[in-house]
């Protein structure tokens, strides 16, 4: 017997299926953020520059990684307002025809 599962999905999920992972992957990034300035809360005031960074590598690599993190959810933000314009565009364009 074969059943069916009637499946409701938010509205911007079916034009952009992706954007449930990227939610996802930017909860993650922003719970690891928190995890190295945690670990690290000496990133919060201190310089990289300052001599006792160069003796802590550990302390430039978890930098590294917040500023990757930045980067990266910052991304994620404009191609989900990307996408979004898309989806107004084509909502425009169907009600014109």
């Amino acid at each position: 017997m074969t059943r069916t599962v009637a499946l409701h999905y938010p509205p911007d999920l079916y034009e952009a299926p992706e954007l449930a992972i990227l939610t996802a992957l930017d909860v993650i990034l922003q719970q690891t953020a928190y995890a190295l300035y945690a670990a690290h809360p000496e990133m919060t005031h201190a310089d990289p520059t300052e001599h006792e960074w160069s003796r802590e590598p550990d302390l430039w690599v978890a930098d590294a990684l917040c500023e990757q993190i930045s980067a990266l959810q910052h991304a994620i933000e404009r191609y989900k307002q990307a996408t979004q314009a898309v989806h107004r565009l084509r909502q425009v364009s169907s009600y014109i025809e």
